[in-house]
């Protein structure tokens, strides 16, 4: 865990530089290297403070997505596990109930086709024929002619 902790003294590199300019020039009170020294410090400071945030942060960040996806991983296993289970007892039941179904309305069905028979091959025929005859959309085309040319 090296990486995440803060060097001691950020700054010593630029306090010795500094120092050591500021007694080669003995003349002048005042650099520009003692000037900005203090800003560069804290700068420096502040950089290596956040870098150790920042990587701190970013170790947090991929466990919390590892452990977000393992876990949806898992979660999605379960609810296709859950759905196919549900698939097939409900397919089992529906063909139960078509089967019990089918069985318990034979009589019904027997007695409605008999019914549509005679109605069919008896006075119903004619009527069947009226109301089902294709040429009707020859005949309703014409009538529509006539009325819109009228």
């Amino acid at each position: 865990m090296s990486l995440l902790t803060t060097p001691q003294r950020p700054t010593t590199l630029l306090s010795r530089t500094s120092t050591s300019k500021s007694h080669t020039l003995q003349n002048s009170k005042s650099t520009t290297l003692d000037v900005v020294t203090p800003a560069l410090n804290i700068s420096l400071l502040l950089a290596t403070t956040l870098r150790s945030i920042l990587y701190t942060l970013s170790i947090i960040a991929l466990f919390q997505i590892t452990y977000t996806v393992q876990y949806t991983k898992l979660i999605i296993q379960t609810i296709f596990l859950y759905t196919g289970y549900l698939t097939k007892i409900t397919f089992n039941y529906a063909r139960y109930a078509g089967d019990n179904g089918w069985k318990r309305t034979e009589s019904l069905r027997r007695k409605l086709f008999f019914e549509f028979m005679v109605f069919i091959l008896g006075c119903g025929n004619g009527i069947l024929l009226i109301v089902l005859w294709p040429g009707w959309i020859l005949v309703g085309g014409v009538v529509a002619w006539a009325w819109l040319m009228g």
